[in-house]
């Protein structure tokens, strides 16, 4: 029997292929670093960041069952690019961030905007529980 073989990765998920700062969070017992600065703090470190198609490039992948992403705002630049490049894995979990760490009073709309972005490519969202997205994609 074959298993899959997992392997962490030490870079970020970005829409470009760049070294981002990562602001830490207001407190030091969380772990959630933040490249669009949720929390507004000064404190950060940097990190190189890919975009989906790099990392899949890298690893010799043409195809994504599963996707998690929690990666602090940064998840619409992310979702613009796994669009355009139609990069889309078969079953999306995301985490907006904005839905309890807003940047502005418009977060709720950046939230739908992102998920009729990702409806029109052909994603289904299949459940939403508090700031949480699972998407299927169709056939």
């Amino acid at each position: 029997m074959d298993f899959v073989r997992l392997s962490f990765l030490p870079v970020g998920l970005a829409d470009k292929d760049i070294e981002l700062k990562f602001f830490l969070p207001k407190n030091t017992a969380h772990v959630s670093c933040s490249i669009v600065n949720l929390q507004k703090t000064e404190d950060y470190f940097t990190a190189q960041c890919h975009r989906l198609a790099t990392v899949m490039a890298q690893q010799k992948d043409t195809t994504i069952d599963l996707l998690k992403m929690d990666i602090e705002g940064a998840e619409y630049t992310v979702i613009h690019d796994m669009v355009e490049s139609a990069l889309l894995p078969r079953i999306l979990l995301i985490e907006f961030d904005e839905a309890h760490t807003p940047l502005d009073d418009n977060a709720g709309l950046r939230i739908g905007e992102n998920i009729r972005h990702l409806v029109n490519a052909g994603m289904r969202c299949v459940a939403i529980e508090g700031s949480n997205a699972t998407f299927v994609r169709n056939k």
